[in-house]
């Protein structure tokens, strides 16, 4: 996959849980700002994972914001 595509399927993935990647949404709080619980931004970690064939190991704690998370992914998609 070339990285236009990724960024596609990051897109859809993230807007079919209602998380607008445009403007400011992207860097907002899931859980404080965006109102999701926990168990929702894991289930979105681990589709991202499956997607991507990418195997994060940080803490998913660490992840706040939709910015954070796509950033992590991408720096593993690139190397």
């Amino acid at each position: 996959m070339n990285k236009v595509t990724v960024f596609r399927n990051i897109i859809v993935l993230f807007n079919s849980y209602g998380i607008s990647l445009f403007g400011n949404r992207k860097r907002l709080d899931f859980c404080d700002q965006l109102r999701m619980d926990k168990i929702f931004v894991y289930g979105l970690i681990f589709e991202l994972e499956c997607l991507l064939r990418i195997r994060l190991e940080e803490d998913w704690e660490s992840f706040q914001t939709p910015e954070t998370l796509i950033n992590c992914f991408m720096d593993k998609f690139e190397k």
